[in-house]
């Protein structure tokens, strides 16, 4: 449960820079989860190409970013968890939150 979640929040984190760098006319950061939903399907294949790119530039940097970024966003669910408020705008189901 909580692993899914956290997953989500940092893939999230992670389209939303994919999506800055394709389209920079809009604030991804303040865009609404369903936005960037729909940026992510019309955009998968700019998204994809950029991933990759970046995964070909420097490999070692990009997983250290996203293994940060994961460990980061873990602490915060963690917290979350402690305290039953979302933080980072994600709600694991109850029956998942009984789970872990």
């Amino acid at each position: 449960g909580a692993y899914m979640y956290v997953a989500a929040a940092a893939w999230d984190l992670i389209i939303r820079h994919l999506l800055k760098i394709i389209d920079t006319q809009v604030n991804w950061d303040a865009a609404s989860k369903e936005t960037v939903k729909q940026a992510a399907r019309v955009c998968k294949n700019e998204i994809a190409a950029k991933y990759f790119q970046m995964v070909d530039d420097d490999e070692i940097t990009l997983a250290t970013n996203i293994g940060n970024l994961y460990n980061s966003i873990a602490q915060l669910a963690y917290m979350e968890k402690q305290r039953k408020q979302p933080m980072l705008g994600y709600e694991a189901p109850a029956s998942q939150m009984e789970q872990d």
